[in-house]
């Protein structure tokens, strides 16, 4: 297997959103409640390792419904839909199920949400990119490196108004010895959250 690196340059505009602040009147009151769950700029690190399948809906009116034109972005090819389970600092053994727009190398617009153990959520805006790739010798892609930009945009339960971000890393390998293509994914997790 030859191996090769593709290196892509984007613009990333808002790269990692930062907890936001709280009055200090509304801090001081959710300390002495003792109500955390209020208190988002508790920011703590936040780590995961899932292993993930990859589901992908090529119908056109579905896409063009999904991921709307943007003379900014090329046109999405197809809606992923990954659905991911593994262990999750603060959620345990956690199921992660997203969606996104792929386009070429990068998807966006996409949207998901973890699930701990006990069914709280917490919920989720990303995208990705292609920053590298391995081929075989008849040129195929055998696996593909992506970085991805994960917001944190709330939750429910104990990670009710939930804030964070994330910047993670995913591999997708690619087995061309069937007649399609089949794609394993793993994702690792490394940010913060705030609850």
């Amino acid at each position: 297997m030859k191996r090769y690196r593709l290196l892509v340059a984007l613009p990333v505009l808002g790269l990692l959103v930062g907890c936001g602040g709280m009055e200090t009147d509304q801090a001081d009151q959710s300390l002495k409640d003792g109500d955390r769950t209020t208190f988002a700029n508790d920011a703590r690190p936040f780590k995961a390792a899932l292993d993930c399948e990859l589901l992908i809906n090529p119908d056109p009116a579905f896409v063009a419904t999904r991921c709307p034109a943007n003379p900014a972005v090329p046109p999405a090819d197809w809606v992923s839909t990954v659905v991911c389970k593994g262990d999750a600092s603060h959620l345990g053994e956690a199921q992660f199920v997203g969606e996104h727009c792929a386009r070429g190398f990068m998807y966006d617009g996409g949207k998901g949400v973890f699930t701990a153990a006990n069914g709280d959520q917490v919920f989720s805006d990303y995208f990705g990119y292609t920053i590298g790739a391995d081929f075989d010798e008849y040129g195929r892609p055998v696996m593909l490196y992506m970085q991805e930009v994960m917001t944190i945009t709330g939750g429910d339960g104990r990670f009710d108004g939930a804030t964070g971000s994330a910047l993670n890393a995913v591999n997708v390998s690619i087995d061309h010895s069937g007649p399609f293509p089949l794609l394993s994914v793993q994702t690792t997790i490394d940010g913060v959250l705030g609850y």
